[in-house]
């Protein structure tokens, strides 16, 4: 069954999935030998699963032996599909200290966007011929955004609805008026 294609609701998953994604969330003692899971990572590819930004320390399990195997692994953590991460767009996980166990707790922070009064963005292919687009556009997207990536693509795209309608207020709205002006002055003209 190929769930990534009928994922259509927001999925939040989120436990100790007792492996790790990349090799840079374990440190610690080199002669153990653990690898990522290429499981989960397929997983995640199939699902659209990934980490929800998170606050606090990212190598969330410690083994607690000796400095010769002591070891730290980011085995727990949270994760959203793409419609999670559109109805929480907020959302963040902080990651708390150990208390009676190896491992440390997730608090899930979501806020979920309520505002259906809002009209939905269209993108208008005139405005890329526009002189101004581009400079726009890097203006936007070379801010500073933290989180996961498909996060801060959100966040830069929700960020250029703001310029683009100012950009469309002034030199594209009101075109059916500014044309009969045009033809207007044109037959005073001739």
């Amino acid at each position: 069954m190929d769930y990534g294609q009928r994922l259509d609701k927001a999925w939040l998953v989120t436990g100790d999935f007792n492996t790790f994604l990349k090799m840079e969330e374990k440190i610690g003692h080199p002669g153990i030998d653990v690898t990522p899971c290429g499981d989960l990572s397929n997983c995640c590819l199939v699902t659209g699963l990934e980490d929800i930004f998170s606050i606090g320390p990212v190598h969330i399990w410690c083994n607690n032996r000796g400095l010769e195997e002591w070891m730290r692994v980011k085995l727990d953590r949270a994760m959203g599909n793409k419609y999670s991460f559109e109805d929480f767009e907020s959302a963040f996980v902080c990651v708390g200290e150990p208390l009676i166990s190896d491992h440390s707790p997730l608090l899930i922070h979501l806020r979920k966007y309520a505002s259906p009064s809002k009209k939905s963005f269209k993108f208008l292919n005139a405005w890329a011929d526009h002189p101004l687009f581009l400079d726009v556009v890097r203006g936007e997207w070379s801010r500073i955004v933290t989180g996961s990536p498909m996060f801060q693509v959100w966040q830069r795209l929700k960020s250029l609805r703001v310029p683009l309608k100012q950009l469309h207020k002034r030199d594209f709205s009101g075109l059916s008026e500014r044309i009969s002006m045009a033809k207007e002055a044109l037959i005073t003209v001739k």
